[in-house]
């Protein structure tokens, strides 16, 4: 049998996490990110150098969680790493029980962080340094980071953890997802957890679209059977398993991928 983390399980919460996902967690902290503030926008940064990282949260924040901490991650590996707080709305302290986020998410389109995004994407290239970024996010954050990648030159690559593709499915109707997939202008790894939609896994439509880009041979996907939706960045790293699997993740999979990318 799968292990699965108890979590966000109820099928209502299907549009973003399927059910068995693993629920919001309290932030791991971060020793070295520091908080700084641009217009009234809090922007999460750590490292520095011309290879930026724009990564986006999940539904639940910057403080989800270890995502502070995958961002000193990346920056350990020579990354000028950027987290935009997108979610005013519930920081620091997200939702318990899915209730609010799935009524939050058909109220906020893209369009209501467009701006916000491409705003951190700029700080990150003018005031930061970074020459060339590649994008990373989880969830509700991979979904983001493809809006993005519909316009071009905005990032070269997209790593998505757990990706909730899906959501677009509140904007634009069923398989709206890969209408999604075929506008976006960059390559894209995915790392899907066992509970994800087959969209997004192996042999998935959202994989096919993918594939039959003009960059579709760059297209990779790397399932996590036995990993519950979320384990990346909220993930009982106590169980060994798990932990293990997180550390596949990123030193395996997402880290090299965009240090091919990201140069």
């Amino acid at each position: 049998r799968k292990k699965r983390e108890r979590g966000m399980a109820s099928s209502s919460e299907a549009g973003c996490c399927p059910p068995g996902s693993v629920g919001p967690k309290p932030s791991a902290g971060a020793d070295e990110v520091q908080r700084v503030e641009v217009e009234g926008k809090e922007y999460f940064v750590v490292g520095s150098g011309e290879r930026g990282v724009l990564l986006v949260p999940d539904v639940f924040g910057p403080h989800s969680g270890r995502t502070l901490r995958v961002a000193e991650t990346l920056a350990k590996e020579g990354f000028n790493v950027l987290v935009p707080n997108l979610f005013t709305e519930w920081a620091p302290d997200p939702p318990t029980d899915g209730t609010s986020v799935m009524k939050w998410i058909p109220e906020h389109p893209y369009s209501l962080f467009e701006s916000d995004l491409e705003g951190a994407l700029t700080y990150l290239k003018e005031q930061r340094g970074a020459k060339v970024v590649g994008a990373m996010g989880f969830c509700w954050g991979v979904w983001a980071f493809f809006k993005l990648a519909t316009s071009k030159d905005k990032v070269v690559c997209g790593v998505g953890c757990h990706p909730s593709l899906r959501i677009e499915h509140f904007f634009n109707g069923d398989n709206s997802a890969d209408a999604l997939a075929a506008a976006t202008h960059c390559p894209m790894l995915l790392l899907p957890a066992g509970n994800d939609p087959e969209h997004v896994q192996p042999g998935g439509s959202v994989v096919k679209v993918l594939e039959s880009l003009p960059h579709g041979g760059e297209t990779k996907v790397v399932p996590f059977p036995d990993m519950a939706h979320g384990w990346v960045n909220r993930g009982d790293v106590k169980d060994e398993k798990i932990s293990a699997e997180v550390e596949r993740a990123l030193h395996e999979c997402a880290i090299p991928y965009l240090k091919k990318y990201v140069r």
